[in-house]
């Protein structure tokens, strides 16, 4: 017999019924990469547990964490998948949005990596673009199931699929990869593939939803080969992929494609390894350009090289950037980086007052020191970086109430010599280096050369 190949299908925040493919929660760090095509859903995850002072949807400080943490790692997976060749569907379901407690609007449609601008609404009368639409075949099947809920307006190239019957308004498209290639995304209006009715009274899928499921599974499947072939003006339907009308060549390639899909798949968890492992050893270069939460997991390894257990803090009421113990002593940090100018007070007030929530925590003998690294200037090249890192202002608090001051840059060279030549000996030096600073900056000592480190 010939082979007909079966697809492999991962489904995040949703799950086709009859539990077909592999389903990964939004809250989870599963990888897309062994699937050949995946399908996610933008169905409301934001849990908004309390009201801003508008009386508008709020976040706690750890939501706000949680949900940036999670968009980010999925961000980057669909990405990732794309650059790869591969195509995603996105199921898009109602707008969803909340507040940090900085005024900062986080939605559920910031999960995909695509800058579109969307208006919330409502509707069922859709129909497909002209001209040639891989979208018909899924349309014939479930159009009458599909509704939208928002407008699209996309701020990137794209091709419309499913617009309003009056053609002004898009509903649904395909994204191509900017770098050209197969990959794709593609914006489905929504869907719901838990309807009433799927399951019986025991929860199990009917056999009715099984049916619809496979046939759903089937449908995407056909849709992936149209967007991955564009020229082929009608996808294969199932029936003639049977091996009763394959040619005997044919049945000797689909072997071999057999053993060049496991071949591919193995080649493609070994680069998932590297890039991961790549992208690990590279955080430490985020100390001389990065800002926000990458340049605080940066100083975080960094200060590990130095010796310190270092970790983030967060609780209901605190929000520390990075908590640092060693045998010399403890520090409660904050991380700044600026695009063009000095670091300001601004988070060194912020930096105070995690010193007064730190010392009253219950389980704290001793109060810490506080430390501030700051990437000024970060979009410069270092040698074009002003002397001047700190303002006037911020170095006059620092000495007033006894905070460190320290250069990520100046870390990151330190830091890099103990990643490349581990010496517990450097590493005590420059930790005492930073308690011994009583004003000003950190001045670590000379990095010891190979020859220092072997003899």
């Amino acid at each position: 017999m010939g082979h007909v190949k079966v697809k492999n299908v991962i489904t995040v925040n949703c799950q086709i019924p009859g539990e077909l493919g592999s389903s990964a929660s939004i809250h989870s760090k599963t990888s897309l990469m062994d699937a050949d095509f995946a399908l996610i859903s933008l169905e409301p995850f934001i849990l908004s547990d309390m009201r801003t002072h508008d009386d508008r949807p709020g976040l706690s400080v750890g939501e706000s964490t949680r949900v940036r943490e999670i968009m980010s790692y999925w961000g980057k997976e669909i990405s990732d998948f794309v650059e790869a060749g591969k195509t995603i569907f996105v199921l898009l379901s109602e707008y969803q949005v909340a507040y940090t407690q900085y005024g900062e609007a986080l939605s559920n449609y910031d999960l995909v990596p695509i800058r579109m601008h969307t208006a919330p609404s409502s509707g069922v009368s859709m129909v497909l673009s002209q001209g040639e639409n891989p979208l018909r075949e899924y349309w014939e099947h479930f159009g009458e199931y599909s509704r939208y809920c928002v407008y699209i307006d996309p701020k990137v190239s794209w091709n419309p699929l499913v617009k309003t019957r009056t053609g002004d308004r898009s509903l649904g498209g395909l994204f191509r990869h900017e770098r050209g290639g197969t990959g794709a995304l593609v914006a489905l209006p929504w869907l719901d593939l838990h309807g009433d009715g799927f399951r019986d009274k025991v929860g199990e899928w009917t056999p009715e939803a099984k049916g619809w499921g496979e046939q759903y599974l089937k449908s995407l499947s056909a849709l992936d080969d149209a967007i991955r072939n564009p020229h082929q003006a009608t996808p294969i339907p199932d029936w003639a992929k049977d091996w009763r009308f394959e040619t005997a060549e044919e049945k000797v390639l689909s072997r071999r494609l057999l053993e060049i899909d496991e071949k591919a798949k193995l080649l493609d968890r070994e680069r998932e390894d590297i890039v991961a492992r790549l992208d690990d050893e590279g955080k430490l270069k985020r100390l001389i350009f990065d800002q926000g939460h990458s340049l605080e997991q940066a100083v975080i390894r960094a200060m590990r090289l130095l010796g310190f257990e270092a970790n983030q803090y967060r609780d209901s009421q605190s929000e520390f950037d990075v908590v640092l113990k060693s045998p010399e002593g403890r520090l409660i940090g904050e991380v700044e980086g600026k695009d063009y100018r000095a670091i300001n007070v601004g988070k060194m007030r912020q930096l105070l007052t995690n010193l007064l929530e730190d010392s009253s925590r219950e389980e704290v003998s001793q109060p810490a020191r506080g430390i501030l690294f700051g990437n000024a200037y970060r979009l410069t090249s270092i040698s074009e970086r002003s002397s001047e890192q700190f303002t006037a202002r911020c170095k006059q608090m620092a000495e007033q109430f006894d905070v460190v001051l320290m250069r990520t840059s100046a870390l990151f060279e330190v830091a890099r010599a103990l990643a490349d030549r581990p010496n517990d000996d450097f590493a005590t030096a420059c930790r005492k280096a930073i308690f011994a600073t009583s004003a000003g900056e950190v001045e670590f000592p000379p990095v010891p050369d190979s020859e220092e480190d072997n003899g």
